[in-house]
């Protein structure tokens, strides 16, 4: 199936640069691949700390890169062409894609561009009537933070799973957190003091998803863990919080590199295969709620500024190319 646009895309060019939109190849799709128009790009911190990142930095690295490349690492679209060996996908069937972590420093997979090459190991194929928009918010994301865009799913999940999940949120945004399955939900509004005694009433806990990683939450962990020790997952890489005591490990590993390791490759297929685009049609995933940014890719440096300066709760910004 021929392509009748040229692809563009947004290139960083060098380490930290914004990027400037400019030609990229038409890509063929090769061996287990698929080639997706991109419509919907959803707008993660993770896009904007990445483009911000220091190469070999010990404290601020996300993803080892080369120049120039595309940033970018969630999106739907529609199927345009498949590999030669690709059979469960074909054109015109509309996906939502978590860009696999082994692909970061490849061009032709960067989410920032108008045709996209994307693996079909991290690629979910979703019912003709779903949103599309709605599943580019979702795809990503896998409590302190039980509202934000990466929170949600990873509560719906945990308590789909049967773990009993206690999280985190401001009073805004504390229903739809309940929505979610969440068996209590803890104004972060409160003194420290007060958030740390809630938590210790309803522990101990299993694990701790830290999906805000920043100072005020990192004290939180500090002082709850401060006696027995304890293990927090959390989104800043490769740095462990200066406040964390000794007995204190901090560790980053976003769910979507866990899919990636063969031996958990059944349960890759069932997620992507089955819980993503099931859960959508019948309800049981609950769509991280999103803004609809407009202005394609001409806007997408200014909406990883807009989400760096100004943050967002509750909602993920979704950007319509």
């Amino acid at each position: 199936m021929g392509l009748i646009e040229s692809n563009q895309a947004c290139w960083q060019n060098e380490a930290r640069a914004k990027v400037t939109l400019g030609p990229a190849v038409n890509y063929t799709p090769g061996p287990g691949e698929i080639l997706v128009k991109n419509e919907y790009i959803g707008i993660s911190p993770i896009d904007w700390l990445d483009q911000k990142s220091r190469p070999n930095s010990s404290k601020v690295t996300i993803h080892a890169k080369s120049f120039p490349t595309i940033l970018g690492t969630s999106f739907a679209g529609t199927v345009q062409n498949v590999g030669p060996d690709v059979t469960t996908f074909q054109p015109n069937d509309i996906v939502a894609v978590n860009r696999s972590d082994k692909t970061l420093s490849d061009a032709r997979y960067g989410v920032f561009q108008k045709f996209v090459v994307t693996s079909t190991n991290t690629t979910a194929k979703l019912s003709p009537n779903a949103s599309l928009p709605s599943a580019a918010a979702t795809i990503i994301n896998l409590a302190t933070g039980g509202s934000s865009s990466c929170g949600g799913l990873g509560i719906k999940y945990a308590s789909d799973a049967g773990y009993t999940v206690i999280t985190t949120s401001s009073p805004q945004n504390r229903d739809f957190v309940a929505s979610l399955g969440a068996a209590e939900v803890i104004d972060h509004t409160q003194s420290l003091d007060e958030v740390v005694a809630q938590l210790e009433a309803y522990g101990p806990y299993y694990g701790i998803l830290d999906l805000i990683s920043k100072p005020e939450t990192h004290r939180i962990w500090a002082k709850l863990l401060a006696d027995k020790g304890g293990l927090v997952y959390g989104t800043l890489p490769n740095a462990k919080p200066d406040t964390f005591p000794p007995n204190v490990e901090y560790k980053f590993l976003p769910y979507s590199w866990v899919l990636e390791d063969k031996k958990h490759s059944d349960w890759a297929r069932w997620f992507y295969d089955e819980y993503v685009p099931q859960g959508l049609q019948s309800g049981q995933i609950i769509p991280t709620r999103h803004i609809l940014l407009e202005g394609g890719l001409e806007k997408v440096q200014e909406s990883m500024d807009k989400l760096a300066s100004e943050g967002i709760s509750g909602h993920k910004y979704v950007l319509k190319l």
